[in-house]
């Protein structure tokens, strides 16, 4: 069943489903960040605090892992009444805009214009937001073909239109309350908006190693040839004849023929320039990209801010715990393994935890060192 956007109130919807609730591990591997279940979305009503919460715990003050787990079992078996799937599906619809909320206020001296990665950012919610509202320029980098605004772009029109409705839905902690709505006056005066970058490609170790690659021996002829690969890469399984354009420029290309050149060498090494000049790198479920995306973000020396999701145990058989040397199978473990990897501070978003609605955030604050392996 196609899941419905119900635009026509001005309810933005379900705007992040195609980015916040991960299939069950194993089910799809390595055909895109995510992949989701189409479903319908049940009426619901938002009733949550969208305020970021101050940080629960850090590398000096150890989290009990093992309690996350357990937490998400109990949590996931209470989804089985109405009431908890009201309430999953009720934090759906602002679990964008609290993440937004804390990142704005986590990274307050970013200036304006500034570029951020987005990983793994599905059709680009949160770097509409970051772009529309901060004036930062987030790029969004999936290798789906998703990105789309014209949800938010209704739920803005029908607010402005009906200015009683849109002071209603602002008011936090009523039923009606809607995220967007409360942040409506910041886009006041603006008649026009602007869609966020798309950059069709994978997030993975190959990404990472060609930008480290291009830093050691600045070969742009090489990161031409990784750059046209990754795009055909991520292009797999389209219908399209048309390469989605990374830059202002897009050209046909034969599908079957792998050898030929998509984009120029100029327009790469642009794409490359825009990459390196990244402030910061965010993540929101971004399941087989967080490793890699933290790495990035090591690699560059820049703050990062990551909402872990899927484990994928048997695709990420190198997550070895450091305290027993156990093989990482569990969420609470991923968070223990990558917290100690990356020496991440750690803090939890004030939406209900579930089995597909992680809520732990791993972030660092300034520019990150290299860490010794």
């Amino acid at each position: 069943m196609k899941r419905k956007f119900k635009n026509d109130d001005g309810n933005d919807g379900d705007i992040d489903d195609i980015d916040d609730d991960c299939q069950r591990e194993g089910k799809e591997k390595n055909t895109t960040h995510h992949t989701r279940p189409n479903e319908e979305v049940p009426p619901v009503s938002t009733t949550e605090d969208s305020s970021p919460r101050s940080r629960i715990t850090s590398p000096s003050m150890p989290m009990n892992f093992n309690s996350i787990d357990n937490n998400n079992n109990n949590n996931s078996k209470n989804n089985n009444n109405n009431t908890a799937s009201s309430i999953r599906a009720a934090s759906r619809k602002t679990r964008v805009y609290i993440f937004h909320e804390f990142v704005k206020k986590l990274y307050p001296n970013i200036p304006s214009g500034s570029v951020i990665l987005d990983i793994a950012g599905g059709k680009g919610d949160l770097s509409w937001l970051l772009k529309n509202i901060d004036d930062w320029n987030s790029i969004v980098i999936d290798p789906r073909k998703t990105i789309t605004s014209d949800h938010i772009l209704r739920s803005i029109q029908y607010l402005k239109d009906h200015p009683q409705e849109a002071k209603q839905r602002s008011m936090i902690g009523l039923p009606t309350y809607q995220p967007l709505a409360k942040l409506l006056p910041q886009l006041e005066g603006k008649t026009t908006f602007h869609s966020p970058k798309h950059l069709r490609i994978f997030v993975n170790n190959e990404f990472v190693q060609a930008i480290q690659s291009y830093q050691q021996n600045s070969n742009e002829i090489e990161w031409n040839k990784y750059w046209n690969k990754a795009i055909l890469h991520a292009k797999k399984g389209d219908d399209e004849t048309q390469v989605p354009s990374s830059t202002s420029t897009s050209t046909t290309f034969n599908k079957d023929d792998e050898s030929v050149m998509m984009i120029s060498v100029q327009e790469s090494n642009e794409i490359l320039q825009l990459l390196l000049s990244t402030k910061l790198i965010l993540g929101f479920h971004p399941d087989q990209a967080t490793d890699p995306a933290m790495d990035l973000a090591i690699h560059l020396q820049i703050p990062y801010c990551i909402v872990p999701c899927c484990v994928f145990p048997r695709e990420n058989l190198h997550r070895i715990l450091p305290s027993d040397g156990q093989p990482v199978k569990q969420y609470g473990q991923l968070i223990q393994y990558l917290q100690s990897k990356y020496d991440s501070e750690i803090d939890t978003l004030p939406f209900h935890f579930t089995e597909t609605a992680k809520n732990i955030v791993l972030y660092s604050k300034s520019q990150v060192k290299n860490k010794p392996e």
